[in-house]
């Protein structure tokens, strides 16, 4: 009988193992997400897993989702084209703005914006994360694998862990787990009965009994905080600001381009246009670049200019409906790159077109400073054919003016000569003086020069230039040994040599000559500088704009 107890209770013991076992096991592989993957990303939408078509890639530090994954479970209404150009129509959607004025102003009416896509392996994706306000999201990425898009209602909830707890794959206790949680808190979702279906601090969903929670708090989302400001000024001495060219959206992520510069203030990347003639503006904008921005302590004021397309520009600023578009999308594009201000580039105009680009001013300027944005804007030196720009206007509105004091012999010049002579840089600083408080005026210096060509075709001289950076300028007088002739009346040095039956002759670009422009700022006590552009400067420019501009101030 004894033997019989015994076998019995083996019996039940065993049959207790395995009918509790998976409480003690723990789960490989989620019940509800058969097709997890710990080698990709695995894509959670409130809470539920989504099967993919195309990976979810982080490409320099952005989380890239493609455009078909976007349209099918975010925004059915984005449009995407062969020529890499999103459009994100705000229909049903809302740019955040700072105030209720610009806030009713921007979305009383659907807007398309034009976006750039990352075109990979014949994929277009597109940086979630830049407009997660936009599609009224949030997005968190854990430990490389779990990616979680939970959409915007009124409040979130959360709740404290009492006690140790065993994340479940399924409502029941004889379920498998994906995680033992100790402390912390979790996001509750759902409710099954006496479970809530929660999401860990480490991104895993699964089950929990209720009683091992604390109270379900409620949480809504943050507003933005309202800026008001005087127009922006550097913490210590005078503005060093620089231009950067990007050419198409890969470019933000260079890695040239990502090297902090000493000294430097304001950074303005190329990053906005006018696209056609139904005032769509195109942008090649990146927030990763404004945060890499923002972490070394620098300004974005991004550029907006117009291609130097005369009759485009004349198309679309005289028709009151197309500039209001056009404004829109400037303020919004501000909002969701989180800039700090705008740099109007509006070049090549024609003399009817400035009353329009005046009225533009007008209408856009107070509408960015009420947004907290600093406005510049570009302008040449005075001249005739210039006036038309009505600067005395311009200079009372804008923050910053920024005389473009150079290509005094431009690139398709007859003539061979200096790209800034000190004497003509000094007359247009002069005579901008007249129309623009120095305290507002930001001289602007080349980073280049221009190296001519000079030779004799059929009797006659053909000059052709090529623009040079200081650094090669640098290089070839170096290379070639030649002597530097220091120019007293120019401010500059000047060498030449004989190629191929033809005389090259450059008027060099170095900190002996950016010192005495250094000398004009502080001589009328401007504002500081704005060099066109980065990456053609010499290394050693940027510790001595530092020491000129910040140390003596």
């Amino acid at each position: 009988m004894k033997k019989y107890f015994i076998i019995v209770f083996l019996f039940f013991l065993i049959a207790a193992f395995i009918f509790f076992m998976p409480v003690f096991q723990k789960a490989e592989t989620s019940s509800f997400f058969p097709e997890f993957e710990e080698e990709q990303i695995n894509v959670f939408i409130d809470g539920k897993p989504i099967e993919l078509e195309n990976e979810i890639l982080i490409v320099d530090n952005e989380i890239m989702l493609p455009i078909n994954f976007i349209a099918k479970y975010i925004d059915e209404s984005i449009f995407y084209d062969e020529n890499n150009n999103v459009v994100i129509t705000t229909e049903d959607k809302v740019i955040r703005m700072q105030t209720e004025e610009i806030n009713y102003f921007v979305n009383h009416e659907p807007l398309n914006l034009n976006v750039p896509a990352m075109n990979i392996d014949d994929v277009a994706y597109l940086p979630i994360e830049t407009f997660s306000d936009l599609f009224e999201i949030e997005v968190r990425l854990y430990d490389e694998n779990i990616l979680t898009i939970d959409f915007w209602i009124e409040e979130k909830k959360e709740a404290s862990v009492l006690e140790k707890i065993s994340l479940k794959s399924e409502a029941g206790f004889r379920n498998s787990y994906f995680e033992k949680i100790e402390t912390g808190r979790v996001e509750v979702y759902d409710e099954v009965e006496e479970w809530y279906y929660v999401k860990s601090e480490n991104g895993n969903f699964g089950y929990v009994l209720k009683e091992k929670l604390g109270e379900i708090e409620t949480f809504k989302r943050g507003e933005r905080e309202i800026v008001r400001r005087d127009p922006w000024k550097p913490e210590n001495g005078k503005i060093n600001m620089v231009w950067e060219q990007i050419l198409n959206s890969r470019q933000n992520a260079d890695e040239h381009r990502l090297v902090p510069s000493e000294g430097l203030d304001v950074i303005s990347p190329t990053w906005f246009y006018l696209g056609n003639e139904e005032g769509d503006v195109t942008s090649i904008a990146s927030k990763a670049y404004v945060d890499w921005a923002h972490g070394n302590g620098y300004q974005v004021w991004a550029l907006f200019d117009n291609r130097f397309n005369a009759t485009l520009t004349h198309n679309v600023l005289s028709d009151t409906l197309k500039r209001e578009k056009v404004i829109k999308q400037i303020l919004a594009y501000a909002a969701i790159y989180e800039l700090d201000g705008i740099n109007i580039d509006f070049e090549a105009l024609r003399s009817e077109t400035g009353p329009y680009y005046i009225q533009f001013m007008r209408e856009l300027t107070p509408m960015l400073k009420k947004e907290g944005l600093v406005v510049s804007v570009d302008m040449y030196v005075p001249a005739s054919w210039t006036r038309f720009y009505n600067r005395p206007v311009l200079g009372e509105l804008v923050d910053y003016f920024i005389v473009m004091a150079y290509d005094e012999h431009w690139g398709t010049s007859p003539v061979s000569g200096s790209v800034a002579s000190l004497p003509w840089v000094e007359k247009g600083i002069v005579e901008t003086l007249v129309d623009v408080p120095a305290e507002k005026l930001i001289l602007g210096v080349p980073y280049y020069t221009r190296k001519w060509k000079e030779e004799i075709i059929d009797g006659q001289l053909v000059v052709k230039p090529t623009s040079i950076g200081m650094t090669r300028s640098e290089r070839v007088s170096r290379e070639r040994n030649l002597e530097l002739v220091w120019l007293e009346d120019i401010g500059q040095y000047y060498f030449e040599y004989e190629e191929g039956g033809a005389r090259h002759r450059v008027w060099h670009e170095d900190l002996r000559s950016m010192g005495l422009r250094l000398d004009l700022v502080d001589k009328y006590d401007l504002a500081g500088i704005a060099g066109w552009r980065r990456g053609l400067e010499l290394p050693d420019l940027w510790p001595f704009l530092e020491e000129r501009l910040k140390s003596n101030n």
